[in-house]
């Protein structure tokens, strides 16, 4: 006879929540202002909220949020806001390079369509903002870059987000890849051995083999 296993369920239990936890009142204090700020964005959830809005409640909570540690992801008081403040705080980022993409893609326009030295060039003058916009596709994984600004808004933990905001950043971030990558391939000095030694061991080298201004480099390629 066969025995079947139940799966086991895993729970995990917050330290405030144990049955021999004595909350001080500094921690009374502390979860009831992580409680009301959390409530305060949270209250935005069924209409679309801009930058206007996220960008203050960071600004004005900023304080709060350093009071805590990474403890905070053990006390159900803490966790919710905490957790909450770390994703809007991405936004905010990733809105750091706004200026910088708008900057890239009026000089794309610029590039003449067969000239790949001119398209290098661009694409190592912006390797830094695409190293730091490489998260921002998940945001619009399930999105057509050229129907952008059809979709008003997407969501982060259950906050709906103004995509307008993050127009240039997408269109950026989705061109410098339709490039970058393709000219990687053409260009890397390492080959299909290097980087899987590279990536096992976990060296230094490991760290180069995806920045094209290395490999240029590697050949000599300082033209521009």
């Amino acid at each position: 006879m066969t025995v079947k296993k139940e799966s086991l369920l895993g729970i995990d239990i917050m330290n405030d929540e144990r049955v021999d936890f004595k909350p001080s009142i500094d921690f009374l204090k502390k979860s009831q202002k992580c409680k009301l700020a959390y409530d305060e964005l949270i209250q935005y959830q069924n209409v679309v909220i801009g930058k206007e809005v996220y960008l203050v409640w960071l600004e004005k909570f900023y304080h709060l949020k350093e009071s805590l540690n990474l403890q905070a992801f053990n006390y159900i008081g803490f966790y919710k806001f905490f957790w909450l403040y770390n994703r809007i705080e991405e936004l905010k980022n990733y809105l750091q390079s706004d200026d910088f993409t708008k900057e890239a893609l009026r000089e794309f326009q610029t590039i003449e369509k067969n000239n790949e030295q001119k398209l290098l060039k661009w694409l190592v003058k912006y390797e830094k903002i695409g190293e730091t916009l490489v998260m921002l596709l998940y945001l619009f994984e399930d999105t057509d870059i050229e129907k952008l600004e059809e979709n008003a808004f997407f969501k982060v933990d259950g906050l709906k987000i103004k995509t307008l905001d993050f127009k240039c950043l997408a269109k950026f971030r989705f061109l410098f890849d339709n490039h970058y990558w393709n000219m990687l391939e053409k260009y890397t000095t390492f080959t299909k051995e290097d980087i899987i030694r590279h990536m096992n061991e976990n060296n230094e080298m490991s760290n180069y083999i995806t920045s094209l201004s290395y490999h240029l480099d590697k050949r000599d390629i300082k033209s521009f």
